[in-house]
């Protein structure tokens, strides 16, 4: 959030985001077209792990609320993935 830039309400905002439990209808409703669909799975993919079954559970509800095809996801893992492993440490 630091390296954002953002101002403090903005902050303020992203942390109270961030401490509200998730409501996967709200966030899949969020969501107009493919395109958004994929974006939040992807947002959602790179903040959590999916080696945790709980998570990985998540990720495919999550994928299934925002009707997203089975490719499509699979593409959207090995982006996050591809990601995640040039991220500096």
């Amino acid at each position: 959030v630091e390296k954002l830039g953002l101002d403090a309400q903005a902050k303020a905002f992203v942390f109270d985001a961030l401490a509200r439990p998730v409501d996967m209808v709200e966030i899949a409703s969020a969501a107009n077209g493919q395109e958004q669909a994929s974006e939040l799975y992807l947002v959602s993919r790179l903040a959590i792990d999916p080696d945790h079954p709980a998570e990985r559970a998540y990720l495919e509800a999550l994928g299934h609320r925002l009707k997203l095809p089975p490719d499509l996801v699979a593409h959207l893992d090995r982006q996050a993935e591809a990601a995640l492993q040039a991220a500096p440490a």
